[in-house]
């Protein structure tokens, strides 16, 4: 008996233990949503010395409290405290043993060092990805990039920071970057390139001259905060943040690829691809992506007032550094319409564009049951109640067939032909004036009053609840 209660106790540890995780799981995740994001600036100075970069990187205006270090996966060597003449440490006092975070502290300067390996060199026209420190929840306000060459390999360096300095000297060749944002990659070309066009958002690289069309397409790419890029015409096109590689700077796309890329270095967007020509659509004030995002777009921008586009863009400007997401869409689109809506979400499970429609927030109660899954929209002054959840509660089977949608129980047998004015009961034919159920997004919802009159259903709505009543003879 004492060995069953040992074995019982363990395998409640046990149990427990994995509880308590995967809460802390589902908190952290939560946690690193809504966290308070912070805002810093940052110096790199970049070696070249053949084989390898070695980078130094002094982050500035940390927060005291504790912050992590993403590292570069390539950075697998040289990870220390930067050192002066004599040894000591220099602004690393906050950096932890393990490397892993800048712990809590006063000093709001710290400094770190690592190699990137590179076993043939410098590579001409490859693009170097993912190769700089950054530090979770940080939003980089200011960039300085020091790149100085110690093998003398001439050619032309980019970093998407406007170039302020290039010099060649006895020793080395130094370049200087310095601008607003993050640094996302490093780029060489053996052969240097001219300027095709140059202004606060965007140096264009390349042959031709682009016109006075382009321009202003260009000038219209401008947001608040936007981060100058580098676009460099060539055939050898690759993905970059803040360097774009196009093969024609004619092409009036541009100004497409320009404006989504500057949104895609100010938020995280998960889930949906055309979730960033959406949010730099709105921003900008110009309509970008395939035909549906477009169409989506303008079916906001038709409804809202002035007023209300100015809180929404806003709103999309006060989730920079964030995780963007449908469903934070669809949150932030309630709020500037003061009313709940899932627009973004339905969009993202549909292949045609999704109407405009807006929900009870109010909880609904089936029999006095809560229902979780229960959604209520409201169209073209209808009131619809989602008709799978709802008849699956009540006791009824409802799915499509070949003739209808039909809804039945033991008792009562209902097909809708949909298409024709008339629906049938226990095999017989009644006449309507108004169609019971509508089809939206490929989901089936049952409008208020047939809901009412077919099911004999009481509705009592109160200010937080609904409350959907349907006798045990109504299911008969």
């Amino acid at each position: 008996m004492k060995k069953v209660a040992i074995i019982l106790f363990a395998l409640l540890v046990f149990v427990n233990g994995i509880m308590l995780t995967f809460q802390y799981h589902v908190y952290s995740d939560k946690l690193d949503d809504v966290a308070q994001s912070f805002r810093y600036n940052q110096v790199i100075d970049v070696t070249y010395q053949g084989n390898k970069l070695v980078i130094k990187q002094t982050f500035t205006n940390l927060p005291k409290s504790p912050v992590s270090i993403s590292w570069p996966k390539h950075a697998s060597t040289g990870k220390k405290c930067v050192k002066d003449a004599a040894g000591d440490a220099v602004n690393c006092e906050r950096l932890d043993k393990t490397m892993t975070q800048f712990k809590k502290g006063e000093s709001a300067t710290q400094q770190i060092q690592y190699t990137i390996p590179l076993k043939k060199g410098m590579t001409s026209e490859k693009l170097l990805t993912n190769i700089f420190a950054t530090l979770k929840r940080g939003i980089v306000m200011q960039t300085q990039v020091h790149i100085t060459d110690e093998k003398r390999i001439g050619g032309q360096w980019f970093t998407g920071l406007p170039n302020i300095a290039t010099k060649k000297m006895t020793l080395i060749d130094y370049s200087y970057f310095s601008g607003k944002g993050a640094v996302y990659e490093l780029y060489w070309q053996k052969k240097p390139m001219k300027k095709a066009f140059t202004s606060d958002e965007v140096t264009i690289y390349g042959r031709g001259i682009v016109t006075e069309k382009m321009q202003k397409a260009l000038s219209n790419t401008a947001m608040n905060n936007s981060n100058h890029l580098d676009i460099i015409q060539t055939n050898n096109l690759q993905d970059g943040y803040r360097i774009l590689f196009v093969k024609n700077i004619t092409d009036m796309r541009l100004a497409e690829q320009i404006a989504v890329n500057q949104v895609k270095q100010n938020y995280t967007f998960t889930g949906t691809s055309w979730l960033p020509a959406v949010v730099a659509s709105f921003l900008t004030g110009d309509k970008y992506g395939d035909q549906k995002t477009k169409e989506m777009v303008t079916t906001l921008d038709d409804f809202m007032t002035d007023a209300q586009k100015n809180t929404w863009k806003n709103g999309l400007e006060s989730l920079e550094g964030q995780k963007i997401s449908t469903s934070k869409l669809d949150k932030l689109l309630g709020q500037t319409l003061d009313s709940a809506t899932s627009y973004f979400t339905m969009n993202a499970q549909s292949k045609k564009v999704a109407p405009l429609l807006f929900e009870d927030s109010r909880t609904i109660y089936v029999n006095k049951v809560e229902q979780k899954n229960m959604q209520v929209i409201l169209k073209d002054g209808r009131v619809l109640y989602a008709a799978e959840a709802l008849f699956d509660t009540l006791g009824y089977t409802a799915k499509k067939g070949n003739n209808g949608y039909y809804v039945s129980n033991k008792s009562q047998h209902y097909r809708f032909p949909m298409s024709s004015a008339f629906y049938v009961y226990n095999n017989k034919r009644y006449d309507i004036a108004s169609q019971p159920f509508e089809v939206i997004n490929g989901h089936y919802y049952i409008e208020e009053t047939w809901l009412l009159r077919l099911f004999g259903a009481d509705i009592q709505k109160a200010d937080k609840r609904i409350d959907i009543t349907i006798s045990d003879d109504a299911l008969k």
